[in-house]
């Protein structure tokens, strides 16, 4: 867009892309805007690894030119930006792929109202797969139509007891394998 006119300016920022859609949406999260206006992951990996996935933005300051140069003169302040960091999943591609297969043909078979799945690799202890029905697409997240799309399914109805199931069988596989 090359148009100049008085009054209007464009800023071009990067925004995170989601490119699989709602394809391990409910394991990824999305980054959006939070309650107090700034940009946060606000759900999933995006949530949990916020601080880490982010960054910090750099300071400039100092002197400045009418052109809007930094001059070197007296005491100015400089701190560089700092990339966020990358975070490497254990999700297999196929065992997600059939995993999301599965929970479509049993929401198209009995519609509940939600449901999830894990796979876990017993010796490892790596989460293979990890999904939930509904799912939403988190590059249109706002335009989700329920609130419980991002709440997630749990069997027994209470949030921290399946988190505690699910914890004991990775820490379980985990000490099997380190021989503990």
């Amino acid at each position: 867009f090359e148009e100049n006119i008085p009054g209007i300016g464009l800023l071009k920022r990067e925004w995170r892309y989601y490119p699989l859609q709602t394809f391990t949406s409910h394991v990824l999260g999305f980054f959006g805007f939070g309650p107090d206006g700034k940009e946060s992951g606000q759900y999933g990996i995006e949530r949990f690894y916020d601080s880490l996935l982010q960054g910090k933005h750099g300071i400039q300051d100092g002197a400045v030119s009418l052109g809007g140069t930094f001059l070197n003169i007296g005491k100015g302040i400089f701190l560089p930006p700092r990339e966020g960091k990358d975070i490497t999943l254990t999700l297999e591609f196929e065992v997600q792929e059939e995993l999301e297969h599965i929970l479509d043909g049993l929401e198209e078979q009995f519609h509940p109202t939600s449901a999830g799945g894990m796979v876990i690799d017993p010796n490892s202890g790596k989460i293979l797969g990890m999904a939930a029905r509904n799912d939403f697409n988190p590059n249109t997240y706002a335009s989700t139509e329920h609130l419980s799309y991002f709440l997630i399914p749990t069997s027994s109805g209470c949030p921290g007891k399946d988190a505690t199931a699910a914890a004991s069988v990775v820490y379980s596989a985990i000490n099997t394998v380190a021989g503990l």
